[in-house]
């Protein structure tokens, strides 16, 4: 009779890993490595005015092309950055 409890627990254990594991996986996926900042969806036609363009190991530029403007992000020797700065684009006009 001990064995059927066995057994039947083992299968029972295993059955709700299987479920914890779909549900955290779930989770997971949800979040898509939003990092706090929250998500931004933007059009296949916005994205085309964007440009990413990595001007050496330790600097990226973010190119709007419509509008102009860009974003700078340095990255230092620990591999740490200051963030997006946003800069206008010198010669356009608003």
């Amino acid at each position: 009779m001990t064995k059927n409890y066995l057994s039947g627990s083992i299968i029972f254990f295993g059955v709700c890993l299987l479920i914890s594991a779909w549900w955290i996986s779930s989770g997971l996926r949800d979040i898509q490595f939003s990092s706090g900042t929250g998500e931004v969806t933007v059009s296949q036609q916005e994205q085309a005015n964007y440009e990413l363009i990595i001007a050496d190991k330790k600097n990226l530029i973010l190119f709007n092309k419509e509008v102009g403007e860009y974003w700078i992000k340095s990255i230092d020797n620990t591999g740490t950055s200051n963030g997006w700065v946003h800069q206008p684009a010198p010669g356009w006009s608003e």
